[in-house]
């Protein structure tokens, strides 16, 4: 089996190669994996998906914009930074933890609505 090792202008990778490729690459936790799909749907999406959709849409967008702003950015920082130590505190209780301050953001703002 081949063994890959990146160099730093490659620090992860994801998506598909080519559109007609059926292999999907992912990066999680600095690990990239490759995922084979063998029957993509290839249907129409609900409403409540398409509503799913657009709701997560929004949230990563405004995660982004409060990523740009210094001071907000500087409030959820102290939030991200408030919400670790709990994790390291009690790492039973947090069996999945946030490991980016961009999706911490995200979780919390999909908690809210």
């Amino acid at each position: 089996m081949a063994k890959i090792t990146f160099i730093d202008p490659v620090t992860s990778l994801s998506g598909t190669l080519d559109e007609h490729s059926k292999i999907y690459y992912r990066t999680r936790n600095g690990r990239t994996h490759a995922y084979k799909i063998n029957h993509p749907f290839a249907g129409e999406p609900s409403e409540l998906q398409t509503t799913m959709r657009q709701s997560f849409g929004d949230r990563v967008r405004l995660a982004g914009e409060i990523l740009r702003n210094s001071d907000q950015r500087k409030e959820w920082q102290k939030r991200y930074d408030a919400y670790l130590r709990k994790v390291n505190r009690h790492p039973a209780s947090y069996p999945n933890p946030y490991s980016t301050l961009r999706g911490f953001i995200i979780a919390t703002l999909n908690r809210q609505n």
